[in-house]
């Protein structure tokens, strides 16, 4: 990623959303999906936490398969204090 693609000169910028589409050669790498994903929204969240004042609004995780968007979910699940169950 370069500075100008990172988040905090996004934020410095003004330019709300970003979009990271990552996955930490998740693909024909063979690094870990379940890893990656979970990496990938730790450090949003470490971000996020370390920049209180940002003008960020928005952190979308991009998923090219079925698998690693319900990987995306489940980790973004587990940082939530509260999220309904829409099914019911």
């Amino acid at each position: 990623m370069s500075p100008a693609e990172s988040p905090h000169a996004t934020s410095l910028l003004g330019l709300v959303p970003i979009e990271w589409r990552h996955a930490i050669s998740t693909g024909i790498f063979g690094y870990p999906k379940s890893e990656g994903t979970a990496t990938i929204v730790e450090e949003a969240r470490l971000w996020l936490d370390g920049h209180p004042n940002s003008s960020l609004t928005t952190v979308r995780f991009t998923a090219f398969d079925e698998l690693t968007a319900g990987l995306f979910a489940e980790e973004i699940r587990a940082l939530a204090t509260f999220v309904p169950n829409l099914g019911d």
